[in-house]
């Protein structure tokens, strides 16, 4: 059975825009839209829909009070024009968070992730964002493999070869990141404990893939073999 949706929007051409989109992907099965929260409950009640497409600003409400309503095999995509929210919306178990407006190609990407061997696992909520030169991407942690400073801005060494700059600092990312799988090496630098190869004697560290060496500093050094002693 195809997968069913609601379209959650307090404007109606964004809700038209919405749907017309979705008609490149026939397979997705449109069954209500809503304008405000009690529209939206409404439609949650009687058509049980397997996804929700959820703005945030809803005319005086917000879309994140919809989430207790929302049954966890559901999946919900967030469409908003509002580009501040999408930790928040991860840690609600947002499948996507596509950005106002709608990228033809980012929701083909959101949808493929709703392949049937998807729907019935638990979603992921760690998704970060990474802004630069004016692109946006969400990335899982696992395929971040390195973080360096440069300056207020971070290099973001990822597994699939490329290195976005981003706005952001390395304190940031150092009070978001899942501690148990990062380790700040150096005030320059934060890695990723599963990508770490190997530690010479003199704190060189190889990070795979791409075979990247960072220097960890005296103070750190310690903590990184422990840890790695500990997981290995």
């Amino acid at each position: 059975m195809p997968p069913t949706a609601l379209i959650v929007d307090d404007e109606a051409p964004a809700r038209r825009e919405l749907s017309f989109l979705l008609k490149a992907h026939p397979h997705i099965n449109v069954v209500a839209e809503a304008a405000t929260l009690a529209e939206a409950r409404a439609a949650l009640q009687e058509h049980a829909p397997d996804l929700v497409f959820l703005d945030i600003h809803l005319m005086g409400e917000n879309g994140f009070d919809l989430a207790p309503d929302i049954r966890s095999a559901t999946r919900v995509i967030f469409v908003t024009a509002d580009d501040t929210a999408a930790l928040r919306a991860f840690r609600v178990n947002a499948l996507h968070y596509l950005l106002k407006p709608i990228s033809p190609a980012m929701l083909a990407d959101a949808i493929d992730r709703l392949s049937p061997l998807r729907l019935n696992e638990p979603p992921d909520d760690e998704r970060v964002l990474l802004r630069s030169s004016g692109a946006r991407r969400f990335v899982h942690p696992s395929e971040i493999i390195v973080l360096e400073a440069v300056g207020a801005y971070t290099r973001v060494y990822l597994t699939d070869g490329t290195r976005p700059l981003v706005l952001r600092s390395l304190k940031s990312w150092h009070e978001t990141l899942p501690p148990p799988a990062f380790l700040r090496i150096h005030r320059n630098a934060i890695v990723n404990l599963a990508r770490v190869q190997s530690v010479s004697q003199n704190r060189v560290v190889e990070l795979a893939p791409g075979a990247l060496r960072f220097e960890a500093s005296r103070r750190e050094i310690s903590a990184l073999r422990a840890r790695l002693a500990g997981e290995r």
